[in-house]
């Protein structure tokens, strides 16, 4: 039987350039690249893909005098991107490496005709013998919540990074039509496109955009 070879870690220059690339990106990711840990080349390229299509920081001056940080494309093509992703499928990461995203309810894209979304309830263990682990269920309507194993609930956990965080939490709620953060009904439009409830955007500071024209129309407030 053949061991499985271990995926080479990101040299020192393909790290530099995720971390360069995080300090002028607002993806959820960014935050966590910049606090010196090191990743497979694989996951690096993942990374790196995903920042560099998320939008820049206003807030940061572009340094012009050094170089841009290289993308996946241009040390082997969209394939090398692709190939990325395929092995984090056939090998999610650990559990630890999701800690920037929170207990609570997300939706994602399943990329299946049947169901165009999956549902994930992401939860940690407060007591017991797994005290402090971090378990997924797969959120099913109409039947009890089905815990995942641990590689299903990191490709669960996989599949909300891709994603993102914050964006498959707020899909969830304007599915579901509850709030993110306290879980209540939102029953008018403008709550229920930004996911939260207006106490609870006003708590954190947030603001409540209003939906376009064409966002489900079948919703609408009542007269």
């Amino acid at each position: 039987m053949s061991m499985r070879t271990a995926p080479p870690m990101a040299s020192d220059e393909l790290m530099e350039d995720v971390r360069r690339l995080a300090l002028i990106r607002t993806h959820r990711l960014a935050p966590w690249m910049l606090d010196g840990r090191r990743l497979t080349v694989p996951q690096a390229d993942a990374v790196l893909a995903q920042l560099w299509h998320s939008p820049p920081r206003e807030d940061v001056p572009v340094d012009d005098s050094r170089p841009a940080p290289s993308v996946p494309r241009e040390r082997g093509g969209e394939e090398e991107v692709a190939r990325a992703m395929e092995a984090t499928r056939r090998n999610p990461r650990p559990m630890d490496f999701f800690a920037m995203i929170s207990d609570g309810k997300y939706a994602t894209p399943t990329g299946h005709e049947r169901n165009d979304l999956d549902f994930w309830l992401v939860k940690t263990r407060k007591n017991g013998k797994y005290e402090g682990r971090r378990f997924v269920d797969r959120i099913i309507g109409g039947h009890d919540d089905v815990p995942l194993d641990n590689v299903h609930g990191r490709l669960a956990m996989e599949a909300i990074l891709a994603y993102g965080a914050e964006e498959s939490q707020v899909l969830y709620s304007q599915e579901i039509g509850t709030c993110r953060f306290c879980q209540r009904s939102l029953t008018r439009r403008v709550p229920r496109y930004n996911g939260q409830g207006n106490d609870c955007a006003a708590d954190r500071g947030l603001t409540q955009e209003i939906p376009p024209d064409d966002w489900r129309p079948e919703i609408q407030d009542e007269a």
